[in-house]
């Protein structure tokens, strides 16, 4: 089951990828939160909730017809990754290079956005 977040007539909710289309969740069990965050935070009771809306298929919207979303909106912390193929270390300035030794990390760099 691959859960997004779309936004379709104005409105964001919860829906599951089916083929070439999304089931909004939301309309169809009005239980299942349409926020993702409320989702998860429902557990596994949730989440199998939303397994059997998913099998729904009247209310499929093409993926045509809606934004995709992140699927977490207001994340309150974001790991990334830095450094981690060449291109990317290449893209670096002079000076940042030579002050790493001239040479990409043995190792990503991993670093946290709060």
């Amino acid at each position: 089951m691959k859960l997004v977040t779309f936004t379709h007539g104005g409105l964001t909710r919860t829906g599951v990828m089916a083929g070439d289309g999304i089931i909004d969740l939301n309309a169809a069990d009005s239980s299942i939160p349409s926020e993702m965050v409320a989702l998860l935070n429902g557990g596994d009771a949730m989440l199998a909730k939303a397994a059997a809306a998913a099998e729904t298929e009247g209310l499929i919207l093409p993926v045509s017809e809606v934004t995709l979303e992140s699927p977490i909106l207001l994340p309150p912390k974001i790991l990334a990754v830095g450094l981690n193929y060449m291109d990317h270390f290449n893209e670096l300035p002079d000076h940042v290079k030579k002050a790493v030794g001239g040479k990409p990390p043995e190792r990503p760099v991993i670093f946290n956005k709060q």
